[in-house]
């Protein structure tokens, strides 16, 4: 049956001859432990959580039955995921654009923010005139447009007739009224996307678009603008919304935890399709909605205002001290909803722990540490936020774990506090599977110069 099917090849993807076994008929192993007596996690919320939702076999199948779901889920290979659930996938092959655009966002943001923090963060008397052009993205990324807008308004100079054309979309956009950013069809024009169709994959030209002359005789930089990524974000955007034009609003919400900071914060209230939270590190229909409003204007207030209704903000809740979340309770109750996730799966199966179901709970222990990561960045607390990050990573060893777009959002909080060397490792590895990627590197790489300049042999970060 399609259930058999769908776990034996998560078995035999993933976890070896032994769940295979489990999986194929013959018996299977017994899982004793159970969740703590005492465990934070809301049983009622956890029964709303998509690994029990799919403990039910009929409910299961309707994610099996299609092409993309386990490249999706289980092996983390959003481009074959797109290309697979293709054009008639509806809300399926929206969930696959969706995640490629969250994760071409946050690798825009790291080049941008990199080159912020190299030519506005830390200025040498050399650096080109022209690099003001990345410093006016980086602000409009990270949510400053104003700021953006007065360097076009200020100028830019030194700017080659390659670097030009770009920088004309952008001062179009921000001197506009009122000032605004590039829209998805100027910038494809830009870097010469294909029209918007669900199913395909774009792919970037990844030379070089243009040089910036230096103020040191002779010495220029070779620049791949961020605008490029920006495009393949807001490209892979529009296939969501054509995908699955009735669950756009929907879309956004699932995104807003990863969207660019300039993007209005989606105020939607209403729970998420199961097709947008099956496999995601959300666990319950309500924690897109959540995690919107945690990154918006709510700020923490929704720790307060969703703990009825979603699984995380509950988690969140419980792991709060005195008004603080402590990371300690926070990586507990990350333990706790993968034991009680992994002992209600094996209930369900009566009394066995088949292969998957440990792929399920690791997912959901990962989803709960970037969650009360920001959480706590929410609330200020921007190391609690970075050693939660840095827990959800080392626990991501797998690739169903791996979220391009997660490990990529941290390259951007270690940017941020000007420690590239780990985002640099990130970046290099996911350059493997998305080539696309490497346009991120020109911004990291100018970071990973300057910081090893001026700090010599000390390591800063996390």
């Amino acid at each position: 049956m399609l259930r058999r099917a769908f776990v034996v090849s998560l078995a035999a993807g993933l976890v070896g001859g032994a769940a295979l076994s489990a999986c194929s008929g013959e018996t299977p192993e017994t899982e004793t432990q159970v969740g703590p007596s005492d465990s934070m996690v809301n049983p009622e919320l956890l029964a709303l959580s998509w690994p029990m939702v799919t403990a039910d076999e009929a409910v299961l199948a309707t994610y099996s039955g299609q092409p993309g779901w386990l490249s999706l889920v289980t092996s983390g290979k959003i481009r074959d995921a797109v290309e697979q659930l293709g054009p008639t996938g509806g809300l399926a092959a929206a969930r696959a654009h969706a995640e490629a655009a969250a994760m071409y966002k946050q690798a825009a943001m790291l080049s941008a923010t990199s080159a912020q923090a190299t030519y506005e963060g830390s200025p040498r008397e050399t650096d080109a005139r022209g690099a003001v052009h990345l410093n006016m993205i980086g602000h409009a990324l990270n949510g400053d447009v104003a700021g953006a807008k007065a360097l076009a308004e200020a100028g830019v100079e030194d700017l080659s007739p390659e670097a030009q054309v770009f920088h004309e979309v952008w001062k179009t956009a921000l001197m506009a009224d009122p000032a605004s950013t590039p829209t998805a069809d100027a910038l494809s024009a830009v870097v010469n996307l294909p029209a918007v169709t669900v199913g395909q994959w774009p792919e970037l030209a990844l030379e070089p678009h243009y040089t910036l002359a230096e103020q040191a005789e002779g010495s220029e930089l070779s620049v791949t603008d961020p605008s490029a990524l920006m495009a393949l974000a807001l490209w892979h955007d529009a296939a969501a919304d054509i995908a699955a034009p009735e669950s756009a609003a929907a879309l956004d919400v699932f995104g807003a935890r990863y969207r660019f900071l300039y993007e209005p914060v989606p105020t939607s209230d209403a729970d998420l399709p199961m097709e947008l939270v099956f496999g995601a590190d959300m666990l319950t229909p309500a924690d897109g909605p959540f995690l919107a409003a945690l990154t918006g204007d709510a700020g923490i207030s929704a720790v307060d205002a969703w703990k009825e209704r979603s699984l995380l903000a509950s988690l969140a809740h419980a792991s709060r001290i005195d008004g603080a979340l402590s990371v300690d309770v926070a990586q507990d109750a990350a333990s706790e909803a993968r034991a009680d996730v992994l002992a209600g799966m094996s209930a369900a199966a009566g009394g066995n722990t088949l292969g998957h179901h440990r792929v399920f709970a690791d997912i959901v222990m990962v989803g709960v540490l970037r969650a009360m990561a920001l959480v706590a960045e929410a609330e200020g607390n921007h190391e609690a936020a970075g050693i939660l990050l840095i827990s959800a990573m080392e626990r991501s060893s797998a690739e169903y774990t791996a979220d391009p777009e997660a490990l990529l959002f941290l390259s951007v909080w270690d940017a941020r506090n000007r420690y590239p060397v780990r985002g640099t490792e990130i970046l290099h590895n996911l350059i493997r599977r998305y080539p696309n990627l490497e346009a991120a590197r020109f911004g990291l790489d100018a970071l990973t110069l300057r910081e090893s300049r001026a700090r010599g042999s000390q390591n800063p970060g996390l």
